[in-house]
């Protein structure tokens, strides 16, 4: 399904919930004094096909897209699909390599066995470390003004359906 508006949200990593969802992992960021949830989709809501993803682990983006990132100001914003833009395309930019990619179930019994594991990794790592930024990448919803967010309870409730990058300060 298309999303009917691409963009970032970019913010400091409060928090996180790995079990309140089966589908998604939750992340909660602060952008500026705005509170934002991170509902990154972990399993595939098609009954054809299996919830297995394609995963691999990157540990830097382009010096370039790096400097961009790190200018734009905290929040959510849109980004229109062009030539030089933020809008990341994983594959067609080479940030990922398909051959090194491998299969990771959504949940799995053990450590560093499943998706949830690798996300949530590295969500602690970033919270450890004063200063570390998220990008979220994805499309934003809300704010929500007659409730408040149903994971972290906050009002209004808003945020971004999304897959997600971290920027750690070293």
């Amino acid at each position: 399904m298309p999303l009917k508006q691409y963009g970032v949200l970019k913010g400091h990593p409060l928090g996180h919930l790995r079990d309140a969802d089966d589908d998604h992992y939750q992340l909660l960021l602060k952008a500026e004094t705005t509170l934002h949830r991170v509902a990154v989709n972990v399993l595939s809501a098609s009954p054809n096909s299996p919830s297995i993803v394609l995963f691999q682990t990157t540990t830097s983006l382009p010096a370039e897209w790096r400097a961009k990132l790190q200018k734009l100001p905290e929040g959510y914003r849109a980004l229109p699909s062009k030539a030089g833009g933020l809008a990341l395309d994983y594959l067609r930019s080479g940030i990922v390599n398909v051959k090194k990619m491998v299969p990771v179930p959504p949940d799995a019994p053990g450590v560093d066995s499943d998706l949830k594991d690798k996300l949530e990794d590295a969500v602690v790592k970033a919270m450890s470390v004063a200063g570390s930024m998220i990008y979220a990448f994805g499309e934003k919803w809300g704010p929500e003004l007659k409730r408040a967010d149903q994971h972290f309870g906050f009002r209004p409730g808003s945020g971004t359906w999304a897959g997600f990058a971290d920027s750690r300060r070293s």
